[in-house]
């Protein structure tokens, strides 16, 4: 598997460029907000946050402090990306001098940065096929599955758990445009599903019969590899001692049902590209 880098920030033509090449080497991951990034944190456990520079200013400067330096939880190693004169007042701020990778993006310049600190001399898509043998031979069929999230079709497949049928008929409608779609009546059937087409997110209704969202959840968790998958919650209350239980279980985001169009395929592109 291909170690993680989360870009914290919201990216312009120049690093969606530089986001291409990472990808080539890395997993790459973009959270549009340190609130975002916290979540998306707990979740993929990246190996590297890289700020953009543009991002990091008198407003967010503090955000950004406390998510790359603030506390034991969240403290991660970090560098920054911008234009060489970025460097000084950024790391200036931070209190702590940063790593920079320079835009345009270049390889012979970025390599020993991101080696630095990912503690690879190869990344790990370079790594030797006998490397990985024995992993394999232990768990053949789970080692496999993340590449299921992607199928030959090209389509990234979204998983959709929800006991309300015409909801689910909608949202399938409306992603499978752009997606694989697998729908799931309930927390039990949506487990199943996971476990032999492994999506690359999860929106999952939080208040259902039987098996409800917390609990799914949980059993998503304990599963090493279903936990590196985002899931976000849908709910139809609005209430904010009800947001307020939702959140207190860091999923990777939630949505209030029914979702519209743009709000799903904007909170899909910021969690999985």
């Amino acid at each position: 598997m291909k170690k993680m880098i989360l870009i914290v920030g919201e990216p312009n033509e120049e690093v969606n460029a530089a986001i291409e090449e990472l990808k080539t080497e890395y997993s790459v991951q973009v959270a549009k907000s340190t609130v975002h990034a916290e979540n998306l944190i707990k979740i993929l456990n990246p190996g590297l946050l890289i700020g953009l520079a543009e991002w990091i200013n008198l407003e967010t400067i503090e955000g950004y402090r406390q998510l790359f330096f603030g506390g034991s939880d969240l403290n991660y190693s970090a560098v920054i990306m911008g234009a060489p004169e970025d460097k000084a007042p950024v790391s200036s701020a931070m209190e702590k001098d940063m790593d920079l990778i320079e835009l345009p993006f270049r390889w012979e310049q970025a390599r020993p940065i991101l080696r630095k600190y990912l503690q690879s001399d190869e990344p790990e898509s370079a790594a030797p096929a006998a490397a990985a043998a024995p992993a394999a031979a232990a768990a053949p069929a789970r080692a496999a599955a993340p590449a299921a999230a992607t199928p030959a079709g090209g389509k990234r497949t979204i998983l959709i758990i929800d006991d309300n049928a015409a909801l689910l008929r909608t949202m399938k409608s409306v992603l499978e445009t752009r997606y694989r779609v697998l729908i799931a009546p309930n927390g039990s059937k949506g487990l199943q599903l996971m476990e032999s087409n492994l999506p690359a997110m999860v929106f999952l209704d939080y208040e259902m019969p039987g098996m409800n969202g917390r609990e799914v959840l949980s059993h998503i968790r304990y599963d090493d590899i279903l936990s590196q998958i985002p899931v976000v919650f849908l709910t139809a209350v609005n209430e904010r001692e009800k947001i307020m239980e939702i959140l207190a279980l860091k999923p990777a985001g939630y949505m209030l049902k029914p979702a519209t169009p743009d709000k799903l395929f904007a909170m899909i592109e910021s969690l999985i590209g």
